[in-house]
Formats: C-alpha cells, structure tokens, sequence
C-alpha cells in the first residue's frame, strides 16, 4: 500500500512566508497557506486538525531548530558566542514578541505561545549559563551569579524588542544595532573584549 507524500514542509515554508509578508496572523487561514504552498487545502486538514494545531506544530519546529544553533553557538569561543547567541535570540523572540502581540483571539494560539514561553523562561537562560559559566571573565563583575544573570539577558531582551515591533521582518543591520546596544548595557564592565559582527 503507497502512503501519501508528507506536506509538513511545505506548510511550514508557506505559513513563515506569510507570517513574514502579512504581518497580521490573524487573517491566516488553511486556505490562504494552500494557495501559498501551492497544495489543496485537504492537503494541510490531513497534517493539522486545525489552525491552533498548525501554529503549536510549527513552533515546536522553530524551537528545536532554534536550540540546535544555539547548542552550536555555545561552542564557539565566549567572545564570539555571547553576541552571536544575542543576535540569534533577539531575532526569535522578536517574532514571538510580535505574533503574540497580534493575536487577536481569532486564531487559538495558547498551545503554542505556552511552548514558546517555557522555552524561552526554562531553556533560553542555560545557553547563556554556559557561555558565562566557561567564560566568567564576560561577566560585568566577579561576584554575580552566572545562573541568574543568564536569566536577567533573557529578560533583558525584551526590553530590546517592544519598540521596533511595528516591523515585519527585523534585518540584519537592525539585529547587530541591538546586540550592540545589549553588550553595552549589559557587559560594559567586562573585562573581556566581546566581538560583535
């Protein structure tokens, strides 16, 4: 017996296509993702029984791709890793800070942006812990904690995020200016030399 072709990839592509050309998630329907992924709509009702099902699949997705790269990035030499982990965060919690501000009811998303807030609350703060903790010269100061000042830089890159909200897709120039801004108010009295790129 043939099993049917799998179009999970397709729709992810589709839905991050429009959730980075339409800005309002709220107007994403199946039948707006068919038209994108070029697949009929019965297509995506076989893979997801319904939008909110769609959107907790996608981000269970996102996040595993985000951790992989980050488990990457913690790898790389403290002075290397601390930015490049900030410009990596900053872009993801970005959209989440941006989709969860646009959603408006319409489509059930609680699943979802619960995955995405206990990753970012529980596994966002240990990278950072292990960028600090085999670097402890990048902290500001020899007797803060690693463990909670990796949880004040996850913190802290919200307060980063809340003003340039109003853009659809953050680019590259934009995401370097805040890491920048971050190092700077975060490490200014470190007495390592952290290298922004």
């Amino acid at each position: 017996m043939a099993t049917r072709p799998s179009y999970r990839k397709k729709i992810f592509d589709a839905l991050h296509r429009l959730g980075t050309t339409i800005g309002d998630p709220n107007t994403i329907d199946f039948k707006m993702i068919a038209k994108e992924a070029h697949i009929s709509v019965s297509n995506i009702s076989r893979e997801f029984k319904d939008l909110s099902h769609l959107f907790y699949e996608i981000s269970v997705e996102k996040f595993k791709e985000h951790e992989a790269l980050s488990t990457k990035i913690t790898r790389l030499p403290g002075v290397y890793a601390l930015p490049s982990l900030l410009k990596h965060d900053l872009k993801m919690i970005f959209y989440f800070a941006r989709d969860s501000k646009n959603l408006d009811g319409k489509i059930k998303a609680d699943a979802a942006l619960d995955y995405v807030k206990d990753y970012i609350e529980t596994k966002m703060p240990d990278f950072y812990f292990d960028i600090l903790r085999y670097n402890p010269n990048l902290l500001p100061n020899s007797d803060i904690n690693a463990k909670l000042y990796s949880q004040f830089i996850v913190h802290s890159l919200f307060f980063f995020t809340k003003k340039e909200l109003h853009s659809i897709e953050p680019n590259s120039r934009w995401l370097t200016d805040m890491t920048r801004k971050l190092i700077n108010s975060l490490f200014s009295s470190s007495k390592a030399t952290i290298k922004i790129e």
